[in-house]
């Protein structure tokens, strides 16, 4: 029999050998239970040893399925369960989508609380930083700060870092959990980090954002310019 540790989280690699000889080892003595290799019964035993490896490896494999991120087996099961595929991960997402999205569906509890918001990230396997804003009160605001309006305080900024693994979801697919997530009374400002360390404008902040830039005297299109000054206002 193989000597494999156990520690390791794997069960041993049985093979149709080791089930035929622990077969015959199990065998009363005597006359009528031959082991000779010619014989008839040790060659049923061989016979029937490569369906109970077979059972083996695929039992073995569902240790694999116990933490998410490795899941293959029941990989579908758990989609059931917990609602998807995401539509966020696109008509055919890989199997590696499929398993950051499983992942994130596991962490997303709810919440709404920076710390959660980056839990969501690490899930998806991504990184980030999560800002939020308040309006400018007297007596606290220092000289130099945003002028923030009262609409300031239902507003969040999310800031993605590039992805670093070929299994991280992807930016389309961070943005669709984020906005999905986000609270209905929030507006969110998503900016992603290029390998240039240089962060694009959120390309739809234009359609979530016009009434409260409007509110406050600032245009979306300013977005941009804004954040390209050395001491940025948003």
């Amino acid at each position: 029999m193989p000597d494999v540790p156990l520690s390791d989280g794997h069960a041993p690699p049985y093979a149709a050998a080791d089930f035929t000889e622990a077969m015959l080892a199990l065998l009363p003595s005597g006359p009528v239970w031959p082991r000779e290799p010619g014989a008839v019964l040790p060659q049923v035993i061989a016979g029937l040893a490569p369906t109970y490896e077979r059972m083996s490896a695929r039992a073995a494999a569902l240790l694999l399925d116990a933490p998410v991120g490795t899941l293959d087996e029941l990989l579908t099961e758990w989609e059931a369960t917990l609602g998807l595929p995401d539509p966020c991960a696109g008509g055919s997402p890989t199997v590696s989508q499929r398993r950051a999205s499983a992942a994130a569906a596991i962490a997303a509890r709810g919440g709404q609380s920076a710390r959660y918001f980056l839990g969501v990230l690490t899930a998806l396997g991504r990184t980030g930083t999560v800002q939020s804003f308040a309006p400018a009160r007297a007596g606290l605001l220092a000289v130099g700060s945003p002028l923030y309006g009262p609409d300031w305080a239902f507003v969040w900024e999310a800031t993605v870092d590039p992805a670093e693994v070929a299994t991280a979801a992807t930016d389309a697919v961070v943005e669709c959990v984020l906005r999905r997530i986000a609270p209905a009374h929030t507006i969110l400002i998503l900016t992603f980090v290029d390998v240039s360390g240089i962060g694009a404008p959120d390309p739809v902040l234009g359609d979530l954002g016009i009434g409260i830039f409007d509110r406050i005297g600032l245009h979306p299109a300013s977005l941009a310019a804004l954040r390209s000054q050395t001491r940025p206002w948003l």
